[in-house]
Formats: C-alpha cells, structure tokens, sequence
C-alpha cells in the first residue's frame, strides 16, 4: 500500500482550544485500504494544526505497516480536547460520509470508502430452503436479497453489522425509500456503521406455488391469523440456525451477536420481538418498527419476565407514530423491558413520530433512527 499522510478535519462537538496551546499526546490511527491506488491521506483542519500560526492543513505521516494497512500517529492535542476529527485522503478527494474521531491517547481503525454513494442489491440465494419448515411448507422455497453498502465491493478489508429484514422483498423497494433515507443519512451524519440488509422474503414457494405466509410465519403466538396456522417459532429457528450461518459463509459480516440484529415493520415487528427473545446468543438486539396491533402482544410481552432473554439483548428499539394506534403496545414491551432491568438511552429506546402513520414513507423516515441505535458509529458530521 502506498505510504499514507494523515491530518484531521474540523471542528468538535466540544470546546475547541483558541490559544495555541497544544499538550504532547499519542493517537493512533490505522487506515485499511487494499485498493494501492494511490496515497492516501488523512486530513487535518488548521484549527487542529499543532503549527503556531497554522494557516493550511498539515499532513502527518501514515506509514505503510502492512498489504492493505497504514499507520498514522498524532502527537500532540489541541489542549483540554478529548477528541480530534479526521478525513481520509485518497489523491485528494475525501473519503465519504462523515469524519472519523479518534480519543487522546487512544486507537482507531478506519476502514474508508472513496467513491461510490449508493449500495446495491444481490441475490444471495434464489431458492433458500429450510428443512425447520419443511413439514409445514412442503418444498418451500424463497429469495433472499443482501443489500450491500456502498463501501463493499471497493474496501474489501471491511467488515460489517448485518440486519435482518422481514417483508424483505418489499423493504427496500421504491415506495419505502429505506436504502435512500439511509444513505444520505449515513453521508450526512455518521451516526451508525454501514451495515450489511438479508431481506428475507414474506412469499414463499410451497409444493411449486408462490404463496403468502407472513401470517403463518410472523406470528409466534398460540393465537392465529386469519385461520392460518401460527409458525413463528419455526420461522425464528430458521433465520437463527439455517440462514445466518449461510449469510456468515456468503458475505463479509461481523458475526457476533452484537452486530446482528431483526427488523421489520408491523407483523415483522412482532417477530423480530421474537427472533431476538427466542435466540439472544444469535441476535444482540431488535428494531421493532410500527409493532403490529393484529398480533396477540400481550401473549409475547407475558413470556419475556417469564423466561428473560440470556444473555441480555444489547440494543431494543420501539417505534410508532401519533396516527398509528400501537403506542399502547411499545409501551408495554419497554414497561417490561425496565422491569427486567434494561436501561433507556444505552438499551432501550422508544421513539413516537409526530404525525408518523402506519405506512412506508413513515418507516423510511425513522429506520436511519433505528439504525443509528443498534449500529452507532463513532463520526462526527
């Protein structure tokens, strides 16, 4: 890799030192690239030069330490500052989205992007079958969709948070705009990780014919929908034990609990309140967006103090909107989530849109929220 020059940019969120006074410190920040394209550079704004009379940047040196990896070290402080802002450089041009931040005295490793803006979608598996399913949906069959970030295909160092989204084969279509919501979120803010969307579809091929099942499959109580037999425990144990360790082999994913997570909306709320109560050593947390009112969630809100999630999830988020009437249920569950001894801000946060409805544009809007707590990044705009 080609030596790597380093600098900060910008302005903190806390008090920046105006004297010039400046206290020695060592910050180290590890750059992974693999592309050898060119140098690159990590860029200081003069407020953080350490020159007396700074007037332009000042680069710091990066120095190669590896194929895909450079080093840079920060000596010195802006005096009283606990955090420096910094861009990568490649040949000039910014890395996208927000600045990185790294703490006095402490380390970093930075895994940038440079060009493109926008993820894309694959096809990761056109027939998945689950034999969990087998006995209730003869020959089942259904496409999973991976939704990869934009950084994927050029840092093929970074590794990423991976979400799973019920209702997959409509998520991300144009009438949510979640991937465009999200991406300009992630530019604009930096407030959680790029991350890695398994949308999982809600129609599924039984004996050759495409059939809905979301009724069946979402839904983990004794109570049925509309007639239909409830699978949502044979649905939690397929994503748990059957997709994941397939979507771990496939993609580059951080496959620890703590960087995965259930989402969905409505009835796909529900269950990833499930997924994530069924198989917590799997599933660190859950967005439950827009719980659904249809499922009987005084049934799954009883079960949680009966059996608590072990280990505990890291990250809960509720949401719902002043038109919707679901306020009741994500009160419910966060009541309980307390009893149980979770915290709001670190573990637990509920979130009411004014004027939000139980609709798509709705969801688009508070799913870079959602995102931003499960996956929060440490970036500054």
């Amino acid at each position: 890799m080609a030596a790597c020059n380093g600098a900060a940019d910008g302005e903190l969120p806390i008090a920046m030192a105006t004297s010039g006074a400046w206290d020695e410190a060592t910050a180290i920040v590890h750059v992974h690239y693999p592309d050898g394209s060119g140098a690159i550079t990590l860029q200081l704004s003069a407020t953080e030069d350490p020159r007396p009379s700074a007037t332009a940047p000042l680069p710091i040196a990066c120095m190669p330490d590896g194929r895909d990896q450079c080093t840079a070290t920060l000596a010195r402080f802006p005096a009283h500052d606990k955090l420096v802002a910094f861009t990568p450089q490649l040949g000039g041009m910014d890395a996208r989205g927000a600045r990185y931040l790294v703490e006095r005295d402490g380390t970093v490793d930075v895994y940038p992007h440079f060009t493109l803006t926008h993820g894309t979608k694959r096809v990761l598996f056109p027939a998945f079958h689950s034999a969990t399913l087998e006995p209730f949906e003869p020959g089942n069959q259904r496409e999973i969709v991976a939704y990869l970030p934009a950084s994927y295909d050029e840092n093929i160092a970074a590794r990423y948070p991976v979400i799973y989204f019920q209702d997959g084969q409509v998520m991300f279509d144009d009438g949510r705009h979640i991937d465009t919501s999200v991406e300009a979120a992630w530019e604009q803010t930096g407030a959680f990780d790029e991350f890695i969307a398994i949308m999982v579809s809600g129609i599924a091929t039984i004996n050759g014919t495409p059939t809905g099942i979301r009724n069946n499959e979402y839904n983990p109580t004794p109570t049925s929908l509309t007639g239909t037999p409830p699978l949502g425990e044979q649905y939690a144990t397929m994503l748990a034990t059957e997709l994941k360790p397939q979507v771990d082999a496939a993609l580059r994913t951080r496959p620890e609990r703590e960087h995965t997570f259930a989402t969905g909306y409505s009835l796909g709320a529900s269950i990833s309140t499930w997924i994530a109560f069924r198989y917590p050593n799997v599933f660190g947390g859950y967005a439950g967006v827009s719980e659904a009112t249809g499922v009987d969630y005084n049934w799954i809100n009883d079960q949680l103090p009966a059996s608590p999630p072990s280990p505990r999830l890291t990250r809960i988020y509720l949401d719902t909107g002043t038109e919707n009437d679901a306020q009741g249920v994500i009160a419910s569950f966060a009541s309980t989530y307390r009893t149980l001894g979770y915290v709001d801000g670190p573990e637990l946060f509920t979130y009411v849109e004014l004027g939000g409805a139980h609709e798509p544009y709705a969801w688009g809007r508070r799913f870079p929220v959602a995102f931003a707590f499960l996956a929060p990044a440490q970036r500054i705009p």
